[in-house]
C-alpha cells in the first residue's frame, strides 16, 4: 500500500512539473524565437537605414563634386569679356598685321586673367580652354609641358561631338587619364562649350579635378573591409574604383551586382551579399554601396548560439527550482486529488489534509469540509426548486391570456346578437370555437402560421362587432412560416388595439401585420392608427424590459397582469421562451385617426408601431 502511494505521489509529482515546465518552456522557447528574429530584423532595418544614409550622404558630395566644376565652367562660358575674345578669336584672319598681332597677345593675357579668376576652388587642378577645328589652346593650372602632346590630344579630341549627342548642357566625365599631360595624372572632368552663338560652338571650356578628390569621399574608415563604393556611368560600365578590383567581394559577384542593378533591382540583401543604389546627376552616374555579408552572418550566428546556450542555461535553472517547489506542495495536493477523485453525496468521511508545512492547505481543509456539508444539504433542494418555478412561470402568464380573450370574446358575441341576429351570431359563435381551440391547447407554442391565423379569426370576428368601422392587412410570407413562437403572442397585441388605441379616436380605424426574415433575425410588426401609447407608459415599458431579465426567477410573473397595457405580459412571455435571445420594442407615430379626446393636438404623431424581433437558429 506504501508503495502504491509513494508510486502514485511521484506520478503526479512529475506529471505537474512536466506540465509547468512544459509550459515555460514553450513560452521561454517563444519569447527567444521571438527576440532573436525582432534582433535579426532590427540588425538587418539598422544596417538598411545607415547604409541608406552614408549612401546619400556620399552621393550628394560626389553630386556637389561635379556641380562644383560645372559652376565654374558655367563661369567662364558665361563671362561676357571673355566671350567677346574668343568669338574674335573665332573669326581672325588666317595672315596677321603687326597690330593684329599686338591685339591676339592681348587676346591671350585676357584668356590667362580669366582662366586664372576660376582657380578660387582648392579642388580644380587645371581650367582649360580650346578650340580643336581652329588648334588653339589655353589652360591655367598644374603645368603642362609637352607642346607636341598637346597638339595631338587636340587634334583627337572627341569632347565637342560627345556633348553635342548628350542631352545636357554639359558633359561630365568620369576618372579618366587627361589627355594633356604626359604623366599618369587621373582627372574627374565637366566640360561646357560656348553655345550662344554657332561662331563659338566649338570652343570648349574644361574643368579638372584630380581623382584624389573622389577617392576620398569614397572611402570611410566606417567600411572596414566589409563596404565599399563602386560608380557607374550611365551605361552601367564600371568607371570607380578606377583600374582597380572591388576587395570586398569577388569579381564574379561584382559583375553579378552590376547586371542586377542594370536589370533595374535598385537594392538587395542576402546572407552572402548586399547592395545599396542610387543614380545622380539625372542618372548619368550610379553610385553602389556593396557589402560583404559573411562577417554579419558569422555574427548572428554567434549571437543565436550565445542565445541558445542562456536560454538552456536559464531553463535548467528554473526546472530545478520549479521541481523542489512541487515536490513540496504536492504531498497535500496528492491527498486532496485522492478524496476527491472518491467522493460522492453520501460520504461522510471528512477530508484530512496533512498541514505540517503550508498553513493554507488547512484552511482548505475545514473550508472544503464546510461546503461539502452545506452541499448535500441544498443542491437537491435548489435544482428541484428551479425546475418547479421554471415550469410555474410559463404557465401562470399563459393562464393570465385565456380568461382575459375569453371575457372579451363572449361581449362580443352577445352585442352582435341584439344587434345582428341569429346568423351572424352563429358565425360568431363558429368563429370563437375554433379560436377556443387554439387557445385551450396543452401545447404552450405554435408555428407563426397558426398564430396569424387564429389572429385572422378574431380580427373577422372583431369586423362584425364594429359593423366594417376597421379594417386590416396581413403580410406573412412563406419563408415565415415554420417560425415558432409562444401561443397567444399576436392576438393579445391586436387586442389590446382594440382596447387601447381605438378608445379615443373615431373609426375608420386600420391594423397592419406583417412578418419578414431580414439577414439572420426575423421581425414581427403590429401596427395601427389609434392614439398611440402616453410618454409615461412607454417609459414604464422600457424601464420594466431593462429590469426584466435581473429579476429572481419568483418574481418573474409577478407583475405582469392583463389589464392596462397586456405588453409585459407579452414580453414575460416572450422572454421566457426564447431565454432571454429576444427584443420587443415601441414607438408612436404614423398616420392617426380622429381623436376626439384630443382635438387641440392632431398634428403631433399618432398610431403605434410594436416590433417583435429575434434571433433565427439553425437546430
Amino acid at each position: 500500500m506504501d508503495l502504491k502511494k509513494r508510486h502514485f505521489k511521484l506520478k503526479f509529482k512529475f506529471r505537474l512539473f512536466l506540465s509547468v515546465a512544459g509550459i515555460f518552456l514553450f513560452i521561454a522557447l517563444f519569447v527567444s524565437l521571438l527576440f532573436s528574429m525582432t534582433s535579426l530584423k532590427n540588425a538587418k532595418d539598422n544596417d538598411y537605414r545607415g547604409s541608406a544614409m552614408v549612401l546619400e550622404r556620399i552621393s550628394s558630395q560626389i553630386a556637389s563634386l561635379y556641380e562644383q566644376m560645372d559652376v565654374a565652367a558655367t563661369s567662364i562660358t558665361k563671362n561676357s569679356t571673355l566671350r567677346g575674345t574668343v568669338l574674335n578669336l573665332n573669326i581672325r584672319d588666317s595672315q596677321l598685321t603687326q597690330q593684329q598681332m599686338m591685339e591676339e597677345l592681348e587676346k591671350t593675357r585676357t584668356i590667362q586673367k580669366t582662366l586664372i579668376n576660376m582657380m578660387f576652388s582648392p579642388i580644380i587642378s587645371n581650367v582649360l580652354l580650346y578650340n580643336r577645328n581652329l588648334d588653339y589652346f589655353y589652360y591655367t593650372g598644374l603645368y603642362l609641358h609637352d607642346e607636341g602632346l598637346l597638339k595631338r590630344a587636340l587634334s583627337s579630341d572627341r569632347s565637342f561631338e560627345k556633348l553635342m549627342e548628350a542631352r545636357y548642357d554639359q558633359l561630365y566625365l568620369g576618372p579618366h587619364l587627361s589627355p594633356w599631360s604626359g604623366d599618369d595624372k587621373v582627372v574627374l572632368s565637366a566640360i561646357r562649350n560656348f553655345s550662344d552663338i554657332t561662331t563659338t560652338q566649338d570652343t570648349l571650356v574644361e574643368i579638372q579635378v584630380p581623382y584624389a578628390h573622389l577617392d576620398s569621399i569614397c572611402r570611410q574608415e566606417s567600411f572596414g573591409d566589409e563596404k565599399e563604393i563602386v560608380i557607374l556611368d550611365s551605361g552601367c560600365h564600371q568607371i570607380y574604383p578606377y583600374e582597380e578590383t572591388v576587395t570586398v567581394l569577388p569579381p564574379e559577384t561584382i559583375d553579378h551586382i552590376v547586371a542586377q542593378f542594370r536589370d533595374g533591382v535598385p537594392d538587395f540583401y542576402s546572407d552572402e551579399y548586399a547592395y545599396y543604389g542610387n543614380s545622380i546627376l539625372n542618372n548619368r552616374f550610379h553610385v553602389l554601396l556593396v557589402s560583404n555579408q559573411s562577417t554579419l552572418a558569422q555574427y548572428r550566428k554567434q549571437n543565436a548560439t550565445n542565445t541558445i546556450l542562456a536560454v538552456i542555461l536559464i531553463l535548467t535553472t528554473t526546472c530545478a527550482i520549479i521541481f523542489v517547489i512541487i515536490s513540496i506542495v504536492s504531498k497535500p495536493l496528492n491527498q486532496m486529488i485522492r478524496y476527491i477523485n472518491a467522493l460522492s453525496l453520501d460520504q461522510d468521511a471528512p477530508l484530512n489534509l496533512s498541514s505540517d508545512f503550508l498553513d493554507e492547505f488547512e484552511l482548505i481543509n475545514s473550508s472544503f469540509n464546510q461546503m461539502l456539508v452545506k452541499l448535500k444539504d441544498s443542491i437537491k433542494e435548489v435544482y428541484e426548486a428551479q425546475i418547479r418555478e421554471s415550469n410555474a412561470n410559463l404557465a401562470a402568464l399563459q393562464a393570465q391570456i385565456n380568461p382575459h380573450f375569453l371575457y372579451n370574446a363572449l361581449n362580443s358575441i352577445s352585442a352582435a346578437s341584439e344587434i345582428y341576429g341569429s346568423e351572424v351570431t352563429s358565425r360568431m359563435c363558429q368563429q370563437f370555437s375554433s379560436m377556443m381551440r387554439y387557445i385551450t391547447s396543452s401545447s404552450p407554442e405554435a408555428k407563426l402560421t397558426e398564430e396569424i391565423r387564429h389572429t385572422r379569426n378574431y380580427l373577422d370576428f372583431m369586423k362584425i362587432s364594429y359593423d366594417g368601422s376597421f379594417d386590416y392587412t396581413i403580410d406573412a410570407p412563406l419563408e415565415t412560416a415554420n417560425l415558432f413562437l409562444p401561443r397567444l403572442t399576436i392576438e393579445p397585441l391586436v387586442e389590446n388595439c382594440f382596447k387601447h388605441g381605438f378608445r379615443e379616436c373615431l373609426p375608420p380605424w386600420h391594423i397592419t401585420i406583417s412578418c419578414a426574415i431580414e439577414g439572420a433575425s426575423w421581425f414581427i410588426r403590429i401596427a395601427d392608427n389609434g392614439s398611440g401609447f402616453s410618454p409615461e407608459a412607454l417609459s414604464d415599458f422600457q424601464e420594466f424590459k431593462d429590469a426584466y431579465g435581473s429579476r429572481k426567477a419568483a418574481d418573474l410573473y409577478r407583475d405582469l397582469e392583463i389589464d392596462g397595457l397586456g405588453l409585459k405580459n407579452i414580453y414575460g412571455r416572450l422572454f421566457l421562451y426564447f431565454n432571454g435571445n429576444v427584443d420587443m420594442y415601441i414607438e408612436n407615430g404614423g398616420s392617426r385617426a380622429l381623436c376626439v379626446s384630443r382635438p387641440d393636438n392632431q398634428n403631433s404623431p399618432g398610431g403605434c408601431l410594436i416590433t417583435i424581433r429575434g434571433e433565427i437558429t439553425h437546430d
